[in-house]
């Protein structure tokens, strides 16, 4: 399971298509940026994430993958709501 996997399913866990995938970062608005944001910091896998409102913006589905991924996650997570 090498790098690109993983940035690919996390990116699509976070609501992106395959599609997408093949699209530069500038094309996106600021919220989806931000799922990329989210989704860059999830692929190295800190031993603590600090997240601030990671929800806010994501749709239903797409909260629920965060909160599956979290409940998973191996370090300490701190998170604000």
């Amino acid at each position: 399971y090498n790098i690109q996997h993983k940035a690919e399913a996390l990116l699509e866990g976070l609501g992106f298509s395959t599609d997408d995938l093949n699209r530069s970062l500038n094309q996106f608005s600021g919220g989806w940026r931000m799922r990329v944001m989210l989704a860059k910091m999830m692929l190295q896998q800190p031993d603590l994430l600090l997240l601030d409102e990671p929800t806010n913006h994501l749709d239903l589905p797409s909260i629920q993958w965060v909160e599956k991924y979290l409940q998973d996650y191996r370090g300490a997570v701190v998170v604000v709501s």
